[in-house]
């Protein structure tokens, strides 16, 4: 008996080394600041994402060969569109704060660092090395803060420890995509992949894809009966177009009503989202909710008298709790620029003023469970978007390039600016929720 107490204790001893080890590691890994530029400051291109996404996409219906090129923005929009997902999951304590990526000679640099929210951010470090042989991807090394780890000891983890304890469906992903890779090269300025097309790599794929975003079947459950209840609200109103302010109401009854067992934070996100579903384009859609389809609305959903203006309230809200706020603001901006260009609709600060009361609006309804609750009873006892959305119809729109330039320098610009940040602050919702 005496052995055997002897043994567990000696057994109890080697784990609390090796994890309180593993913890050390990981606090001495934790740095004040990131080395790559966060995804904040230069937001990658959602659409360059989707567009190399679709062209995949595409492919998979037929048993061929298929040959893709990815480049260096390339790679950076597919890990900022795939670790949007991943932030889903982190709930705003851990989230993938940027990355960075470089082709070298043979060789591919990829940096990611991840923020952890403590008392204060902290930050860590990953350094990704790899190189092509003979059309096999290697993993030269990992470097993780100051600790350097060999691609053979990584290679060794993985198949002996890792990949054994994963999940049957994360197992059965990685071994669905492995095999469906026939050869990678790594070049200068880019690599090449080679891969075999199948139903079982769709399936697969869109499943996994599926359960990354929206986390579970009752997550899916939850969007889909707000998307259900949105859309028979829809058919009792009977005027040309349906106001969302109208609608919003129905809908904070029934997260009131799923709140009652549950978080308020999480059925105001589930309502965001499910708004955002609707009317979102197809490309920002499948970032939001893959699988879920919008349902047939025989009218558009308005604010401010355009649907337009709709779209950017509620997509922005969505992104900033998919993404972050600066995130969702900085695409929002990115596009008012974009159609400032020839041919584009022009530089709009309607716009962006309902991108920015959009993130504004998910913040009220998600900043804290007291403040996701005054926020719904405001909204059931308050009627009309002028709670939320501040009055437009004074702001420039339609600006090309260089009338927005010139706007940019004129002396009252700034004025302009602070008119609509005071609008904004002083919503009758932000003010009732204290935000």
């Amino acid at each position: 008996m005496g052995a055997i107490i002897k043994l567990f204790s000696g057994l109890f001893i080697l784990l609390a080394l090796f994890f309180g080890a593993i913890l050390t590691w990981l606090i001495v890994s934790l740095e004040p600041e990131p080395t790559v530029q966060g995804w904040k400051d230069s937001t990658p291109s959602i659409e360059r994402a989707e567009h190399w996404i679709a062209q995949v996409k595409s492919d998979v219906d037929s048993n061929k060969l298929f040959r893709v090129e990815i480049n260096d923005q390339d790679l950076r929009s597919l890990i900022f569109y795939w670790s949007s997902r991943l932030n889903q999951l982190g709930q705003d304590r851990v989230k993938v704060y940027g990355a960075d990526t470089a082709f070298i000679d043979d060789k591919l640099a990829v940096r990611v660092t991840t923020q952890i929210q403590l008392d204060q951010p902290r930050f860590i470090n990953v350094e990704l090395m790899f190189s092509g042989h003979e059309g096999v991807p290697n993993w030269d090394y990992a470097t993780m803060g100051t600790v350097t780890f060999a691609g053979e000891w990584i290679s060794r983890a993985w198949t002996e420890l890792v990949f054994p304890a994963l999940p049957e469906n994360r197992a059965r992903l990685w071994k669905t995509v492995t095999g469906a890779v026939k050869r990678f090269d790594i070049f200068p300025d880019k690599a090449v992949l080679v891969y075999r097309s199948n139903k079982e790599l769709r399936e697969t794929l869109k499943a996994q894809a599926e359960e990354l975003v929206l986390g579970d079947k009752d997550e899916k459950a939850a969007i889909e009966l707000y998307l259900s209840v949105l859309a028979a609200a829809a058919s009792q109103h009977s005027l040309s177009d349906i106001p969302m302010s109208w609608l919003l109401r129905t809908m904070v009854g029934l997260a009131v009503a799923r709140s009652e067992e549950g978080s308020a934070v999480d059925e105001n996100r589930r309502m965001i989202r499910a708004f955002a579903i609707q009317v979102a384009d197809d490309s920002v859609r499948s970032l939001l909710g893959p699988g879920i389809k919008p349902r047939f609305l025989d009218r558009p959903i308005i604010l401010r008298g355009r649907f337009d203006l709709t779209q950017h309230f509620l997509v922005s809200a969505a992104l900033a709790l998919t993404l972050d706020e600066q995130t969702a603001l900085n695409i929002g901006i990115s596009k008012e620029k974009a159609d400032a260009k020839a041919g584009g609709s022009g530089f709009s600060f309607s716009d962006l003023t309902a991108d920015m009361a959009g993130i504004r609006f998910a913040s009220a309804l998600t900043g804290s469970e007291e403040q996701a609750r005054m926020a719904q009873q405001f909204l059931l006892q308050n009627r009309g978007e002028q709670t939320f959305m501040p009055e437009i119809a004074w702001l420039p729109q339609g600006l090309t390039t260089g009338a927005y330039s010139d706007l940019v320098r004129h002396p009252l610009y700034p004025a302009m600016l602070d008119r609509i940040v005071k609008r904004l602050q002083n919503l009758p919702l932000l003010l009732a929720v204290g935000e």
